[in-house]
Protein backbone atom coordinates (compact mmCIF):
# COMPACT_ATOMS: atom_id res chain seq x y z
CA UNK A 1 0.00 0.00 0.00
CA UNK A 2 0.99 3.30 -0.89
CA UNK A 3 0.75 5.60 2.63
CA UNK A 4 2.68 2.39 4.17
CA UNK A 5 5.70 3.00 1.99
CA UNK A 6 6.15 6.32 3.27
CA UNK A 7 7.29 4.69 6.78
CA UNK A 8 10.89 4.68 4.43
CA UNK A 9 10.67 8.30 4.55
CA UNK A 10 9.41 8.93 8.21
CA UNK A 11 9.98 12.07 10.22
CA UNK A 12 10.83 12.46 13.77
CA UNK A 13 8.34 13.10 16.75
CA UNK A 14 9.02 15.32 20.02
CA UNK A 15 6.86 15.25 23.01
CA UNK A 16 7.43 19.09 24.21
CA UNK A 17 6.14 17.79 27.40
CA UNK A 18 9.17 16.36 28.30
CA UNK A 19 11.30 16.72 25.34
CA UNK A 20 11.35 13.17 24.49
CA UNK A 21 12.43 12.68 20.75
CA UNK A 22 12.60 9.45 18.72
CA UNK A 23 14.27 9.94 15.32
CA UNK A 24 13.05 7.98 12.08
CA UNK A 25 14.98 5.18 12.52
CA UNK A 26 14.44 4.84 15.95
CA UNK A 27 10.25 5.35 14.70
CA UNK A 28 10.67 2.53 11.84
CA UNK A 29 12.67 -0.03 14.29
CA UNK A 30 10.11 0.45 17.24
CA UNK A 31 7.10 0.41 14.62
CA UNK A 32 8.76 -3.55 13.44
CA UNK A 33 9.03 -4.32 17.19
CA UNK A 34 4.93 -3.84 18.19
CA UNK A 35 4.49 -5.44 14.74
CA UNK A 36 5.99 -8.97 15.69
CA UNK A 37 4.43 -8.07 19.35
CA UNK A 38 0.93 -7.56 17.73
CA UNK A 39 1.31 -10.92 16.34
CA UNK A 40 2.56 -12.65 18.97
CA UNK A 41 -0.66 -11.20 21.31
CA UNK A 42 -3.28 -12.61 18.28
CA UNK A 43 -3.27 -10.10 16.02
CA UNK A 44 -4.40 -10.91 12.64
CA UNK A 45 -4.97 -9.16 9.33
CA UNK A 46 -8.69 -7.34 9.08
CA UNK A 47 -8.80 -7.19 13.06
CA UNK A 48 -9.62 -3.60 14.70
CA UNK A 49 -8.20 -2.46 17.32
CA UNK A 50 -9.39 0.36 20.43
CA UNK A 51 -6.86 2.91 21.16
CA UNK A 52 -7.62 4.34 24.70
CA UNK A 53 -4.52 7.13 24.43
CA UNK A 54 -3.44 9.37 21.87
CA UNK A 55 -1.02 12.46 21.69
CA UNK A 56 2.32 10.26 22.24
CA UNK A 57 5.12 9.08 20.51
CA UNK A 58 3.72 5.37 21.16
CA UNK A 59 0.44 5.91 19.76
CA UNK A 60 2.02 7.31 16.28
CA UNK A 61 4.26 3.55 16.85
CA UNK A 62 0.99 1.72 17.47
CA UNK A 63 -0.99 3.10 14.84
CA UNK A 64 1.25 2.67 12.29
CA UNK A 65 1.88 -0.75 13.12
CA UNK A 66 -1.56 -1.93 13.24
CA UNK A 67 -1.68 -0.67 9.81
CA UNK A 68 1.81 -2.47 8.65
CA UNK A 69 0.11 -5.66 10.08
CA UNK A 70 -3.14 -5.25 8.05
CA UNK A 71 -5.24 -4.02 10.78
CA UNK A 72 -8.14 -1.45 11.79
CA UNK A 73 -7.16 1.20 14.66
CA UNK A 74 -10.00 3.26 16.46
CA UNK A 75 -8.54 6.27 18.67
CA UNK A 76 -11.05 6.90 21.22
CA UNK A 77 -11.81 9.92 23.29
CA UNK A 78 -11.86 8.42 26.67
CA UNK A 79 -13.53 11.85 28.20
CA UNK A 80 -17.00 11.52 25.76
CA UNK A 81 -19.26 8.89 27.32
CA UNK A 82 -21.23 9.06 24.34
CA UNK A 83 -18.11 8.05 22.10
CA UNK A 84 -17.24 5.31 24.77
CA UNK A 85 -21.37 3.95 24.29
CA UNK A 86 -21.19 4.24 20.42
CA UNK A 87 -17.84 2.65 19.73
CA UNK A 88 -17.92 0.07 17.23
CA UNK A 89 -17.25 -3.73 17.79
CA UNK A 90 -13.46 -4.46 17.16
CA UNK A 91 -11.45 -7.72 18.21
CA UNK A 92 -8.85 -5.90 20.80
CA UNK A 93 -8.10 -3.15 22.73
CA UNK A 94 -5.04 -1.08 24.14
CA UNK A 95 -5.85 0.55 27.47
CA UNK A 96 -2.68 2.47 27.72
CA UNK A 97 0.30 3.37 26.00
CA UNK A 98 3.24 0.16 25.87
CA UNK A 99 -0.09 -1.57 26.60
CA UNK A 100 -0.43 -5.13 25.36
CA UNK A 101 -3.38 -6.21 22.94
CA UNK A 102 -6.33 -7.07 24.98
CA UNK A 103 -8.77 -9.58 23.66
CA UNK A 104 -12.30 -8.66 23.40
CA UNK A 105 -15.83 -10.20 23.01
CA UNK A 106 -16.39 -9.69 19.60
CA UNK A 107 -19.00 -12.28 18.14
CA UNK A 108 -19.43 -10.69 14.14
CA UNK A 109 -18.40 -12.38 11.15
CA UNK A 110 -18.08 -8.82 9.60
CA UNK A 111 -14.35 -8.28 8.22
CA UNK A 112 -12.74 -5.21 7.58
CA UNK A 113 -11.06 -5.58 4.56
CA UNK A 114 -7.39 -4.56 5.21
CA UNK A 115 -5.60 -1.64 7.53
CA UNK A 116 -8.20 1.13 8.25
CA UNK A 117 -9.18 4.00 10.19
CA UNK A 118 -12.21 4.22 12.38
CA UNK A 119 -12.95 8.17 13.54
CA UNK A 120 -15.68 9.47 14.88
CA UNK A 121 -17.74 12.57 13.84
CA UNK A 122 -17.75 15.95 16.35
CA UNK A 123 -21.51 15.61 17.56
CA UNK A 124 -21.58 18.13 18.20
CA UNK A 125 -25.53 18.89 17.00
CA UNK A 126 -26.18 14.75 17.38
CA UNK A 127 -24.96 11.70 18.36
CA UNK A 128 -21.37 11.01 16.76
CA UNK A 129 -20.88 8.63 13.42
CA UNK A 130 -18.55 6.37 13.19
CA UNK A 131 -16.30 6.97 9.88
CA UNK A 132 -14.49 4.21 8.06
CA UNK A 133 -11.13 5.48 5.63
CA UNK A 134 -8.73 2.87 4.32
CA UNK A 135 -5.57 3.35 3.46
CA UNK A 136 -5.52 4.49 0.20
CA UNK A 137 -8.21 7.29 0.91
CA UNK A 138 -5.93 8.23 3.56
CA UNK A 139 -2.34 7.95 0.96
CA UNK A 140 -4.96 10.45 -1.66
CA UNK A 141 -5.68 13.31 1.21
CA UNK A 142 -1.92 13.30 2.37
CA UNK A 143 -0.45 13.22 -1.28
CA UNK A 144 -2.91 16.43 -1.96
CA UNK A 145 -1.83 18.38 0.68
CA UNK A 146 2.24 17.35 -0.30
CA UNK A 147 1.33 19.10 -3.74
CA UNK A 148 -1.04 21.89 -2.01
CA UNK A 149 1.13 23.34 0.37
CA UNK A 150 4.91 24.46 0.22
CA UNK A 151 7.36 21.79 2.26
CA UNK A 152 9.05 24.50 3.95
CA UNK A 153 5.47 25.52 6.03
CA UNK A 154 5.66 21.76 8.07
CA UNK A 155 9.04 21.84 8.50
CA UNK A 156 8.31 21.82 12.15
CA UNK A 157 4.68 21.08 13.19
CA UNK A 158 3.08 21.17 16.47
CA UNK A 159 0.47 19.63 17.59
CA UNK A 160 -2.03 20.85 20.64
CA UNK A 161 -5.38 19.07 19.16
CA UNK A 162 -6.79 15.90 19.83
CA UNK A 163 -5.18 12.84 18.00
CA UNK A 164 -8.72 10.98 17.75
CA UNK A 165 -10.44 13.18 15.42
CA UNK A 166 -9.06 13.85 11.89
CA UNK A 167 -7.98 17.70 12.06
CA UNK A 168 -5.37 16.86 14.97
CA UNK A 169 -4.42 13.25 13.35
CA UNK A 170 -4.73 13.42 9.44
CA UNK A 171 -3.88 17.23 8.72
CA UNK A 172 -1.62 18.17 11.20
CA UNK A 173 0.04 15.13 12.60
CA UNK A 174 0.04 12.61 9.67
CA UNK A 175 0.66 15.16 6.62
CA UNK A 176 4.17 16.24 8.44
CA UNK A 177 5.43 13.09 9.60
CA UNK A 178 4.59 10.37 7.09
CA UNK A 179 6.68 13.59 4.65
CA UNK A 180 9.83 13.12 6.49
CA UNK A 181 9.03 16.64 8.83
CA UNK A 182 9.62 16.99 12.32
CA UNK A 183 6.36 17.11 14.38
CA UNK A 184 5.99 17.92 17.46
CA UNK A 185 3.10 16.77 19.67
CA UNK A 186 1.56 18.16 22.88
CA UNK A 187 -1.46 17.19 25.39
CA UNK A 188 -4.51 17.78 23.79
CA UNK A 189 -6.22 21.53 24.74
CA UNK A 190 -3.86 21.54 27.85
CA UNK A 191 -4.61 24.94 29.58
CA UNK A 192 -1.28 25.42 30.92
CA UNK A 193 0.81 24.18 27.94
CA UNK A 194 -2.05 26.46 25.99
CA UNK A 195 -0.15 29.71 27.72
CA UNK A 196 2.90 28.30 27.84
CA UNK A 197 2.47 27.97 23.51
CA UNK A 198 4.60 31.25 22.60
CA UNK A 199 7.22 29.97 24.56
CA UNK A 200 7.09 26.06 22.60
CA UNK A 201 6.78 28.00 19.47
CA UNK A 202 10.00 29.78 19.93
CA UNK A 203 12.10 26.85 21.65
CA UNK A 204 11.00 24.41 18.74
CA UNK A 205 11.36 27.07 16.27
CA UNK A 206 7.54 26.06 15.15
CA UNK A 207 6.76 26.90 11.90
CA UNK A 208 3.41 25.45 11.63
CA UNK A 209 0.15 25.35 14.02
CA UNK A 210 -2.82 24.44 13.56
CA UNK A 211 -5.57 25.30 16.01
CA UNK A 212 -9.34 26.02 16.73
CA UNK A 213 -11.24 29.10 17.67
CA UNK A 214 -11.11 28.38 21.42
CA UNK A 215 -7.35 28.59 21.66
CA UNK A 216 -7.37 32.04 20.39
CA UNK A 217 -9.86 33.16 22.55
CA UNK A 218 -7.81 31.68 25.66
CA UNK A 219 -4.77 33.43 24.50
CA UNK A 220 -6.44 36.64 23.58
CA UNK A 221 -4.30 39.12 25.42
CA UNK A 222 -1.39 36.94 25.74
CA UNK A 223 1.90 37.99 24.17
CA UNK A 224 3.07 35.79 21.34
CA UNK A 225 6.41 33.99 20.33
CA UNK A 226 9.33 36.45 19.10
CA UNK A 227 11.76 34.96 16.93
CA UNK A 228 8.83 35.04 14.27
CA UNK A 229 9.84 30.98 13.28
CA UNK A 230 5.84 30.71 12.35
CA UNK A 231 4.69 30.82 8.80
CA UNK A 232 1.43 29.05 8.73
CA UNK A 233 -1.49 28.91 10.96
CA UNK A 234 -4.71 26.68 10.03
CA UNK A 235 -7.93 27.55 12.38
CA UNK A 236 -10.64 25.00 11.77
CA UNK A 237 -13.85 23.25 13.51
CA UNK A 238 -15.40 25.71 14.25
CA UNK A 239 -16.74 29.61 12.77
CA UNK A 240 -14.37 31.76 12.18
CA UNK A 241 -14.80 35.28 12.80
CA UNK A 242 -13.42 38.82 12.39
CA UNK A 243 -12.42 39.07 16.04
CA UNK A 244 -10.16 36.05 15.84
CA UNK A 245 -7.83 37.37 12.95
CA UNK A 246 -7.50 40.37 14.57
CA UNK A 247 -5.94 37.93 17.86
CA UNK A 248 -4.27 36.02 15.93
CA UNK A 249 -2.17 38.29 13.19
CA UNK A 250 -1.60 40.41 16.56
CA UNK A 251 -0.16 37.03 18.50
CA UNK A 252 1.71 36.06 15.27
CA UNK A 253 2.45 38.54 12.29
CA UNK A 254 5.03 36.63 11.00
CA UNK A 255 2.05 33.90 9.91
CA UNK A 256 -0.11 33.23 7.20
CA UNK A 257 -3.81 32.70 8.75
CA UNK A 258 -5.66 30.09 7.22
CA UNK A 259 -9.41 29.63 7.40
CA UNK A 260 -9.59 26.11 7.01
CA UNK A 261 -12.73 23.39 6.17
CA UNK A 262 -13.06 20.11 6.90
CA UNK A 263 -15.00 17.14 7.78
CA UNK A 264 -14.58 13.72 9.49
CA UNK A 265 -16.67 11.38 6.03
CA UNK A 266 -13.60 13.24 4.06
CA UNK A 267 -10.51 12.84 5.79
CA UNK A 268 -9.97 16.16 7.92
CA UNK A 269 -9.06 19.04 5.58
CA UNK A 270 -10.92 19.70 2.47
CA UNK A 271 -10.42 23.56 1.68
CA UNK A 272 -8.80 26.77 3.28
CA UNK A 273 -8.42 30.62 2.24
CA UNK A 274 -5.77 33.02 3.80
CA UNK A 275 -7.47 35.15 5.93
CA UNK A 276 -6.00 38.94 5.16
CA UNK A 277 -8.65 40.86 6.90
CA UNK A 278 -11.74 40.93 8.68
CA UNK A 279 -13.98 41.06 5.53
CA UNK A 280 -12.52 37.34 4.37
CA UNK A 281 -13.96 36.02 8.01
CA UNK A 282 -16.20 33.34 6.75
CA UNK A 283 -14.25 32.40 3.56
CA UNK A 284 -13.08 28.57 2.98
CA UNK A 285 -11.76 28.72 -0.04
CA UNK A 286 -12.61 26.90 -3.50
CA UNK A 287 -11.49 23.21 -2.61
CA UNK A 288 -8.24 20.85 -2.05
CA UNK A 289 -9.16 18.27 -5.24
CA UNK A 290 -12.41 19.09 -3.61
CA UNK A 291 -14.98 20.21 -5.46
CA UNK A 292 -18.18 21.96 -4.25
CA UNK A 293 -21.87 22.47 -5.18
CA UNK A 294 -25.10 23.99 -3.50
CA UNK A 295 -28.64 22.80 -3.40
CA UNK A 296 -31.94 24.85 -1.74
CA UNK A 297 -30.59 27.88 -2.38
CA UNK A 298 -32.24 30.74 -1.77
CA UNK A 299 -32.99 34.57 -3.42
CA UNK A 300 -29.75 35.04 -1.33
CA UNK A 301 -27.85 32.60 -3.07
CA UNK A 302 -27.27 30.70 0.01
CA UNK A 303 -27.98 27.20 0.00
CA UNK A 304 -26.74 23.48 1.41
CA UNK A 305 -22.87 22.46 0.72
CA UNK A 306 -22.30 19.09 -1.00
CA UNK A 307 -18.84 18.39 -1.55
CA UNK A 308 -16.98 15.61 -3.30
CA UNK A 309 -13.61 13.98 -3.80
CA UNK A 310 -11.61 14.54 -7.24
CA UNK A 311 -9.52 11.90 -6.63
CA UNK A 312 -11.77 9.05 -6.51
CA UNK A 313 -12.70 6.05 -8.37
CA UNK A 314 -16.34 7.46 -7.97
CA UNK A 315 -16.74 10.95 -9.12
CA UNK A 316 -20.07 11.04 -8.48
CA UNK A 317 -20.21 10.16 -5.02
CA UNK A 318 -21.30 13.73 -3.51
CA UNK A 319 -21.31 13.96 -0.10
CA UNK A 320 -23.96 16.38 1.75
CA UNK A 321 -21.86 18.47 4.72
CA UNK A 322 -24.92 19.61 6.49
CA UNK A 323 -23.51 23.22 6.39
CA UNK A 324 -25.39 26.22 4.54
CA UNK A 325 -22.91 28.48 2.51
CA UNK A 326 -22.75 30.69 -1.11
CA UNK A 327 -20.05 30.11 -3.83
CA UNK A 328 -17.98 33.78 -4.91
CA UNK A 329 -15.99 33.17 -7.96
CA UNK A 330 -13.04 34.83 -6.31
CA UNK A 331 -13.11 33.68 -3.20
CA UNK A 332 -14.66 30.31 -3.10
CA UNK A 333 -17.28 28.94 -0.37
CA UNK A 334 -18.55 30.84 2.21
CA UNK A 335 -19.70 29.83 5.37
CA UNK A 336 -22.72 30.62 7.45
CA UNK A 337 -23.40 27.71 9.60
CA UNK A 338 -25.20 24.23 10.23
CA UNK A 339 -28.48 23.90 8.84
CA UNK A 340 -29.46 21.78 11.84
CA UNK A 341 -28.51 24.53 13.91
CA UNK A 342 -31.17 26.88 11.96
CA UNK A 343 -33.92 28.70 14.74
CA UNK A 344 -37.22 28.83 12.74
CA UNK A 345 -38.54 31.63 15.01
CA UNK A 346 -42.54 32.20 13.77
CA UNK A 347 -41.43 31.15 10.65
CA UNK A 348 -38.01 33.30 10.31
CA UNK A 349 -35.41 31.64 9.87
CA UNK A 350 -32.46 32.79 12.58
CA UNK A 351 -28.28 31.78 11.66
CA UNK A 352 -26.98 31.34 15.33
CA UNK A 353 -23.90 32.24 13.97
CA UNK A 354 -25.30 35.96 13.06
CA UNK A 355 -26.26 36.53 16.05
CA UNK A 356 -23.18 35.20 17.77
CA UNK A 357 -21.00 37.44 15.10
CA UNK A 358 -22.49 40.81 16.66
CA UNK A 359 -22.41 39.35 20.47
CA UNK A 360 -18.72 39.04 20.25
CA UNK A 361 -18.76 42.77 19.15
CA UNK A 362 -19.76 43.62 22.77
CA UNK A 363 -17.23 45.08 24.94
CA UNK A 364 -18.72 43.06 27.60
CA UNK A 365 -18.75 39.46 26.09
CA UNK A 366 -15.93 37.18 25.66
CA UNK A 367 -17.58 33.96 24.47
CA UNK A 368 -21.64 33.60 23.04
CA UNK A 369 -23.40 30.29 21.69
CA UNK A 370 -27.03 31.02 20.29
CA UNK A 371 -29.41 27.85 20.03
CA UNK A 372 -33.00 27.35 19.93
CA UNK A 373 -35.44 26.59 22.90
CA UNK A 374 -38.90 25.95 22.27
CA UNK A 375 -42.04 28.33 22.17
CA UNK A 376 -45.42 27.99 22.78
CA UNK A 377 -46.80 30.17 19.91
CA UNK A 378 -43.35 30.76 17.74
CA UNK A 379 -42.11 27.11 17.65
CA UNK A 380 -39.13 28.19 18.77
CA UNK A 381 -37.32 30.87 20.33
CA UNK A 382 -33.34 32.39 20.24
CA UNK A 383 -31.98 31.94 23.45
CA UNK A 384 -28.17 32.92 24.12
CA UNK A 385 -25.43 31.63 26.47
CA UNK A 386 -22.90 34.58 26.99
CA UNK A 387 -19.88 34.42 29.59
CA UNK A 388 -18.99 38.13 30.12
CA UNK A 389 -15.54 39.81 30.67
CA UNK A 390 -13.61 40.03 33.68
CA UNK A 391 -16.49 39.44 35.88
CA UNK A 392 -18.12 42.66 34.65
CA UNK A 393 -21.95 42.81 35.44
CA UNK A 394 -24.42 43.50 33.21
CA UNK A 395 -28.24 42.97 32.57
CA UNK A 396 -30.22 40.95 30.06
CA UNK A 397 -32.36 43.93 29.22
CA UNK A 398 -29.24 45.74 28.07
CA UNK A 399 -27.88 43.18 25.90
CA UNK A 400 -31.05 43.15 24.24
CA UNK A 401 -31.20 47.09 23.88
CA UNK A 402 -27.71 46.68 22.23
CA UNK A 403 -28.78 43.80 20.16
CA UNK A 404 -31.50 46.18 18.62
CA UNK A 405 -28.64 48.36 17.42
CA UNK A 406 -27.33 45.23 14.94
CA UNK A 407 -30.05 43.41 14.46
CA UNK A 408 -33.37 42.59 12.99
CA UNK A 409 -36.04 41.58 15.75
CA UNK A 410 -36.91 38.37 15.37
CA UNK A 411 -32.81 37.69 15.37
CA UNK A 412 -32.75 39.00 19.15
CA UNK A 413 -32.10 36.33 21.82
CA UNK A 414 -35.20 36.27 24.09
CA UNK A 415 -33.87 34.37 26.87
CA UNK A 416 -30.42 34.82 28.33
CA UNK A 417 -27.93 32.68 29.90
CA UNK A 418 -24.89 33.92 31.98
CA UNK A 419 -22.33 31.39 32.95
CA UNK A 420 -19.10 31.13 33.98
CA UNK A 421 -17.79 29.49 30.54
CA UNK A 422 -19.28 27.31 28.02
CA UNK A 423 -18.89 23.61 27.69
CA UNK A 424 -16.08 22.54 24.95
CA UNK A 425 -15.88 19.14 23.95
CA UNK A 426 -12.70 17.58 23.40
CA UNK A 427 -12.49 18.98 19.67
CA UNK A 428 -12.79 22.89 20.77
CA UNK A 429 -16.61 22.59 19.95
CA UNK A 430 -19.36 24.03 22.04
CA UNK A 431 -21.79 21.39 21.70
CA UNK A 432 -25.18 23.48 21.21
CA UNK A 433 -27.52 20.25 21.57
CA UNK A 434 -25.37 20.14 25.05
CA UNK A 435 -25.62 23.23 25.72
CA UNK A 436 -29.53 23.66 25.23
CA UNK A 437 -30.22 20.59 27.47
CA UNK A 438 -27.49 22.35 30.31
CA UNK A 439 -29.80 25.93 30.29
CA UNK A 440 -33.09 23.89 30.06
CA UNK A 441 -32.16 22.35 33.56
CA UNK A 442 -30.98 25.75 35.60
CA UNK A 443 -32.65 28.49 35.89
CA UNK A 444 -32.07 31.43 33.14
CA UNK A 445 -31.47 34.79 34.02
CA UNK A 446 -33.98 36.39 33.21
Amino acid sequence: MKLLKRLTRLGSITEVSNGRTQSSSELCSNIEMRVIQFKKQGLKPNDRVLLHYGNSIEFFIDLLALWSAGAGAVPLDTRNRLNLATQPQANFEIQEAHGPLVPLSFDSKVEYNGAHLVLYSSGSTASPKTIIHNLAALENKISTFEKIFPNDEFMRSLCILPTHFGHGLIGNSLFPLLTGQHLFIAPAFDFKGIFLLAALVDQYKITFLSSVPSVWRILEGQTGPSLGSLKRIHCASAPFTGDLYDKIIKWAPSAKIFNVYGTTELASWISGYEIRSTADEAYVGSGWDVEFKLTDEDTNGQGRVWARLLKTENNESWQDTSDLGSLDPRKGLKLFGRADDIINNGGLKVHPDVVEKYLLQHSAIVSACVFSLPHSITGESVAAAVVLKNKIQIETHQLENWCRQHLESFQIPTRWFILNDLPINSRGKVSRHSLREFCLAIKENV
